[in-house]
């Protein structure tokens, strides 16, 4: 299971011994931050954590096998979608962490 902003904010609350209602305002207010830099389409930034950016995916065509039919094409259109990129720690902890087994 995930985390949730609930559990997030009970987290932040331990960690500073602050009280949870305080956290959650906290959290909610950084979360509502973040996502409206993001649809200004602002770069963000946490050092030590990622980046947030807003990209535009180009319409695409793929190709698609169904059981007992011919070859049909199917066209995606294209959108908008938040790319995050992990700060270098993060992704060489992910590295070590998911290393594929041979």
């Amino acid at each position: 299971m995930g985390i949730t902003r609930r559990e997030l904010a009970r987290r932040v609350a331990v960690r500073l011994g602050i009280s949870t209602r305080d956290a959650r305002s906290i959290t909610s207010a950084v979360i509502e931050e973040l996502g409206d830099a993001i649809l200004e389409d602002q770069h963000v930034e946490l050092r030590g954590f990622g980046s947030f950016d807003l990209k535009w995916r180009s319409r695409r065509r793929i190709g698609q096998n169904l059981p007992g039919h011919e070859r049909k094409a199917r066209e995606i259109p294209g959108k908008w979608t938040v790319v995050f990129r992990p700060a270098a720690g993060i992704a060489k902890r992910l590295e070590k962490e998911f290393e594929p087994e041979n």
